[in-house]
């Protein structure tokens, strides 16, 4: 009776992932390899092998721009959006929208290739809203549909918010620091609120030296060195919905310094000591500094911000309580009473994984050319480390107690987007005691997650999903082997679908229930030493698997405890929705 009420959960799930990824497609992604043919199997590897070589993903051109761009009101919270999709080979289209004529666009979600309608609700009463949308895919971004607005029903709100309170530097005050620290009153209230700043050498503000619009915190750091003499400063606050506060009144301030700004420091360089420290060393090039500042951010599109002052003539510090496997950038620079030096040249470096070394528990699969699908065509491949094992519960859970679920950087854009408008906080499967599978029943297990859950995961660990090219060269080495081990189909060498559960016990060693600890079949090892590369379940690569895009879904490979031994072969791919559930992984570097 269990088991029938497992398999009753089973195929409920299955239907779930087909019926929700796409009208007519797969989520789980699995049938399709079975009706290919060899020949047509072979014709999408060799698609596959252009679009490697060519390192385009299948597509020489962005998108075109979407046409026709309708907003529509339909109450006083909701504005329903439609457009003409006039391209065909977009991955999906990215929607923007600003309050107001004089608001600033920002992306406000992301939708599916061949999408043609939004729905943007939880909005304010009686606002107008200014949309735009464009056509993406990994060539690039389309250009802007045409701009349509509407506004909200109902009466606006009008009220506008409270006037700040001025806090420091004190009316009349006098600095003697030419980079001095703004502060006000925070009365920030549900819409939303930013704050303008303007600093002029005028009382009347008719010419400005500092005019800083949007600011989302109730203080400013002067970033530029002001001169000596009187300045006049003032702050008003802006509500979501568009209402200015007036402005309030005006504070003196007299910069007054002495002595010359200090030389910039140089040869700013960085040293991994461990998964949460980097040193930091610099050259001191002034004699006259009072410190230096020292700014950190995470990734490329990260944003400086200061973690820490050290004294005169220092010229190391050791940036601690940081997170593995991540980049960090710094920079530093030289201050006194005059102002900041100039930054030092940015220097950046990856923590080290939590695991230990950056390739521990990996393989490494040597340079060279391998015959890749049913055919004869070959690929080269760089050498490249792949995983020995699939990702397990225990390691996944690493990655979760370290923050993964709440830190963007790991993330692709359109996987934070579902993330935290789905309020995911653990792979779906986690606490499911019913199915065999959860991450209760063992933390060796193989973890079970979406695409985008195990895309985050490796830019935690410092290392990345391999390509379906380095799969398969990993599972089927370069002798054209059918299965990881051989080329003779042996029932005890995997975990797969074996359907002895009908009277015969479990060829496989396991029953049609439950995953198998990983590495737990020695004779099932690839050539370079890769266990599970056939059953089990089935892994993630970062290649889509239909380049032109005209099926949906991410490749899969290696066959399932699920599933027949038809995916157990090395060559066998399927499509799988990036929202599948019952996917595991392995990473590669």
């Amino acid at each position: 009776m269990k088991r029938l009420l497992f398999w009753s959960i089973v195929l409920s799930l299955l239907a779930y992932m087909s019926i929700s990824a796409y009208s007519g497609g797969l989520k789980f992604g699995i049938t399709d390899a079975l009706k290919d043919s060899a020949e047509k199997l072979d014709q999408k590897v060799d698609e596959y092998n252009v679009a490697l070589q060519n390192n385009n993903g299948g597509n020489s051109t962005i998108p075109s721009s979407p046409g026709n761009l309708l907003a529509t009101t339909i109450s006083s919270t909701q504005i329903n959006l439609t457009w003409t999709d006039n391209s065909s080979n977009e991955t999906g289209f990215r929607i923007e929208r600003k309050t107001g004529t004089t608001g600033t666009y920002s992306q406000i979600v992301i939708v599916k290739a061949n999408i043609k309608a939004y729905n943007n609700t939880g909005l304010y009463t009686g606002t107008k809203y200014y949309y735009r949308i464009r056509a993406y895919n990994n060539i690039g971004n389309s250009a802007y549909s045409a701009e349509s607005f509407t506004t909200t029903s109902g009466t606006p709100d009008t009220t506008p918010p409270t006037i700040p309170t001025l806090l420091s530097p004190n009316n009349g005050g006098t600095s003697i620091t030419a980079t001095p620290v703004f502060d006000w009153s925070d009365v920030s209230d549900a819409s939303g609120t930013t704050y303008g700043l303007q600093l002029s050498n005028s009382s009347g503000f008719t010419n400005t030296v500092i005019d800083q619009t949007e600011l989302t915190s109730s203080d400013y750091i002067v970033t530029t060195t002001l001169s000596n003499g009187t300045y006049y400063w003032r702050v008003r606050a802006k509500d979501g919905v568009g209402n200015y506060s007036s402005w309030t009144s005006a504070f003196i301030l007299i910069v007054s310094v002495s002595g010359s700004i200090p030389g910039a420091p140089s040869n700013l360089q960085t040293s991994v000591i461990s998964s949460s420290q980097i040193d930091l060393t610099w050259t001191d090039n002034s004699s006259n500094e009072t410190g230096f500042r020292i700014e950190r951010k995470t990734d490329t599109s990260g944003t400086y911000s200061e973690i820490a002052t050290v004294t005169a003539n220092a010229a190391s510090y050791s940036s601690t309580g940081l997170s593995a496997s991540t980049q960090y950038y710094y920079r530093v620079r030289a201050y006194n009473n005059s102002g900041n030096s100039s930054y030092s040249a940015e220097a950046n470096a990856t923590t080290q994984s939590s695991g230990g070394t950056a390739t521990e528990g990996m393989v490494l699969v040597p340079a060279g050319s391998f015959t890749m699908g049913t055919g004869n065509g070959t690929v080269y491949l760089d050498a490249y480390y792949i995983d020995k094992y699939e990702v397990t519960n225990g390691q996944f859970k690493k990655f979760m107690d370290a923050g993964g679920y709440s830190n963007s950087s790991y993330w692709t854009s359109e996987g934070w987007v579902w993330k935290t408008s789905n309020t995911i906080t653990r792979p779906l499967l986690w606490t499911d005691s019913n199915t065999g599978f959860s991450a209760s029943s063992g933390t060796i297990l193989p973890v079970m997650v979406t695409w985008y859950e195990a895309y985050a995961y490796t830019k935690w660990a410092g290392k990345r999903l391999p390509t379906e090219a380095e799969w398969e060269k990993a599972a089927r080495g370069t002798d054209k082997r059918t299965y990881p081990w051989g080329n003779t189909w042996h029932d005890n060498y995997c975990n797969w679908f074996d359907q002895s559960y009908y009277g015969v016990g479990y060829l496989d060693g396991y029953d049609v229930f439950h995953t198998a600890p990983v590495g737990n079949y020695e004779n099932g090892k690839s050539p370079y030493g890769c266990y599970d590369m056939a059953g089990n379940v089935f892994e993630w690569c970062n290649d889509w698997y239909d380049p032109k895009l005209t099926v949906y879904g991410k490749v899969i490979r290696g066959g399932s405890f699920l599933f027949p031994s038809t995916y157990c072969m090395t060559t066998t791919r399927s499509p799988s929705h990036l929202e599948a559930v019952c996917n595991g992984f392995r990473c590669a570097k």
